[in-house]
């Protein structure tokens, strides 16, 4: 979410996409099972709640990855790439 100011008030911007049209995903968020250790860590960090644990290895949710590789970046065994 971005904030603009202005003189008055601030304003808050949301992404959108247009009615009727589903969100295009260019790249997905893709776990290594033999690298992930089930640490959590990117649970934690995942802004879009895309990731769970599922028999102590992470698992992302295709339909809710936002593609900001925020989970690539906090996880530790370097188990995430963007597929």
């Amino acid at each position: 979410m971005d904030v603009v100011r202005n003189n008055r008030k601030p304003l808050l911007l949301y992404p959108t996409f247009p009615m009727g049209k589903e969100k295009v995903t260019n790249m997905v968020a893709k776990v290594n099972k033999e690298d992930c250790t089930g640490c959590g860590i990117c649970v934690d960090d995942c802004p879009a709640v895309a990731i769970e644990l599922v028999n102590d290895k992470a698992k992302v949710d295709a339909d809710e990855c936002t593609d900001c590789g925020t989970c690539v970046d906090s996880c530790p065994n370097e188990a995430i790439s963007m597929e």
